[in-house]
């Protein structure tokens, strides 16, 4: 008789430490056949793991040995996930084997790879993080580093200033702090500005004409005596000295010191000295640089002339006498701008030079800008500021070139008139130049704007910023837009600008409104040119204080306060206003370092 094989029932489990499946070999060495169940359990001996394995690191030794296997890191801890899955107290309840022991083994694995997942997640967070903060860290660095470069010198003397300088140190007085703002500090400084003299110059603004003067050191405006009861045409002034030109036409010089005007004739002001005539004919206008006169005549021509026997030439002179040919200027010769007083105009298919007409002028330094009868502007000279409207901002620009038209009137104040205003609509009412500053009066409707370039360190180009450099037209915003009630019209109208005067750094703005006009003042304010009893530069308009006036008494005290407040008792030039006879109206004019308010007939 012969009996039959063994049967061989066989378990597959995964082994999650090879990621390999693991068969269970079950042996019985008794017969095939059993009469049931319980006695063929009963005749099982063991289970082994593959083969005649007892346990799962048993099976890893060989299949992978020890020497073959991953190290871990220092780092890491050394799990043995077998082991660890063996002695979970949920499998070691079971039996193994069972239904129930391979399903919960399995749930243990899936648990087991979730839980890498999730660690791997924190992980790639973490390192993300690193790497955001040592990012931060190094673009922290390289800023500190730069500031620390470019600041250098600075930070240097900051640290080594009580190490270099400990043995010049006095001792510590504690001096209180005056308060620039107190009524007590104000009455200091009139007291130093305003004598009793003084005091009893003042005369009714309203009622007896004369002249004003401040700057000069001198920064309120005082009476100059020996002016009093005239009416004036013109002036001129600097540091001291003023030569004016009565409404009798006659011509009157008055210096520092004196208490009485010294007449002179037409033909000179001092008998001893020379002059030279112009062979200039029909002068309607002219103004004045350094080495040059600029021109106009009647017929709307410019001419410039060279007034100095050594002139230094930086293209004011045109582009017959260019800086570049060396060649040599007449002295008090008119030089005709040919190029600039004439243009090419087609007609049909023929072409044809005509006149060009020019309507207003004015002349820096070294630089002339003027203005045409299209409103067009012209520019040549020194550019070493941008005054010549020129963004290369070279020295020497010797040929007149139209730097702006009413294309770019509307382009450059798009955003003051808005972006619906028409080119038609803007004229140039006048063109101004300073030392190395160029400005522009524009009408637009029955609105004004003031465009200004070139040097404005001092705040004389008046957009709110102190540039050295300006190129590009900067816009006067604050006089923009400003509107008062006419109680004629029963109506809220605009304030437009009615004229402005320049000095070599600063600027006075008059408004058309009312009565009694106002003034601002901008620029350099050194030597008290504002007349607000202060020293302080302005790069915005500002307000100036109202004339002295007798009825003020003598009290210094009310005075101070009075010359404080800008508000309801600012700087308002009489206009149209009845002296006697005689319409006259108050004029302010900016010179060197100086201004003053004279009188005159309407």
């Amino acid at each position: 008789m012969m009996w039959p094989k063994p049967r061989i029932h066989t378990l597959r489990l995964f082994n999650l430490r090879t990621n390999r499946s693991v068969y269970f070999k079950r042996f019985n060495s008794s017969k095939d056949k059993y009469s049931s169940i319980e006695e063929f359990n009963k005749n099982k001996t063991k289970y082994s793991y593959g083969y005649n394995f007892d346990s799962l690191k048993e099976l890893d030794d060989k299949t992978q040995p020890k020497a073959e296997r991953p190290k871990p890191s220092s780092n890491d801890e050394t799990i043995d996930i077998n082991e660890a899955i063996e002695n979970d107290p949920r499998l070691t309840k079971l039996k193994p084997g069972s239904h129930e022991y391979r399903e919960t083994l399995y749930q243990l694995h899936q648990e087991f790879i979730s839980k890498q997942k999730s660690q791997q997640k924190r992980h790639e967070f973490n390192e993300r993080m690193r790497g955001v903060f040592y990012g931060v860290a190094a673009l922290v660095g390289v800023i500190s580093v730069h500031q620390i470069f470019m600041n250098y010198e600075s930070i240097k003397n900051r640290l080594l200033m009580n190490y270099t300088y400990r043995d010049m140190k006095d001792e510590v007085v504690d001096v209180p702090k005056k308060n620039v703002k107190s009524t007590k500090h104000l009455l200091e400084k009139l007291e130093k500005e305003l004598s009793n003299e003084h005091i009893a110059q003042l005369q009714d603004s309203k009622e007896v004409p004369g002249v004003y003067q401040f700057g000069d050191n001198t920064k309120i405006p005082l009476r100059i005596p020996a002016f009093n009861g005239m009416f004036l045409k013109d002036v001129f002034m600097e540091r001291g000295h003023i030569i004016a030109i009565t409404e009798k036409g006659r011509v009157v010089e008055w210096k520092k010191g004196q208490s009485k005007v010294a007449e002179r004739n037409w033909l000179g002001l001092l008998r001893s000295q020379t002059f030279n005539k112009i062979d200039a004919k029909n002068v309607v206008q002219f103004s004045s640089g350094l080495d040059h006169l600029l021109l106009l005549t009647g017929n709307g021509q410019i001419f410039v002339v060279n007034s100095s026997k050594e002139p230094r030439n930086v293209g004011q002179f045109g582009p017959q006498y260019s800086p570049f040919d060396k060649k040599e200027i007449p002295v008090n010769k008119p030089i005709d701008m040919t190029l600039l007083n004439n243009e090419v105009v087609k007609d049909g298919n023929q072409k044809r030079i005509v006149s060009r007409k020019f309507t207003d002028i004015a002349s820096g330094d070294y630089f002339n800008i003027v203005s045409d009868a299209k409103d067009g502007v012209w520019t040549w000279g020194d550019n070493t500021f941008g005054q010549c409207g020129d963004s290369n901002t070279t020295k020497f620009e010797p040929v007149p070139r139209k730097v702006f038209d009413k294309d770019d009137y509307k382009r450059i104040c798009r955003n003051v008139f808005g972006r619906t205003a028409k080119e038609a609509d803007f004229e140039v009412a006048r063109v101004l130049a300073s030392q190395e500053t160029s400005y522009i009066i524009l009408r637009y409707m029955d609105q004004s704007a003031i465009l200004s370039l070139g040097n404005g360190l001092n705040g004389q180009l008046g957009g709110g910023r102190y540039l050295h450099v300006c190129s590009y037209p900067e816009i006067m915003k604050s006089l923009i837009g400003l509107k008062e009630y006419d109680e004629d019209l029963n109506s809220v109208k605009n304030i437009n600008i009615k004229d402005a005067t320049v000095g070599n750094g600063h600027m006075f703005i008059t408004l058309n409104n009312g009565g009694s006009k106002d003034v601002f003042a901008l620029g350099s304010n050194q030597f008290g040119q504002f007349g607000n009893g202060k020293r302080v530069k302005a790069c915005k308009p500002t307000r100036l204080p109202r004339l002295l006036e007798p009825q003020d008494g003598n009290d210094k005290l009310s005075l101070a306060k009075s010359i404080n407040d800008m508000n309801t008792q600012r700087l308002q030039l009489l206009d149209d206003h009845k002296i006697g006879k005689h319409n006259i109206e108050q004029v302010i004019v900016a010179g060197d370092d100086c201004s003053m308010i004279y009188y005159k007939l309407k």
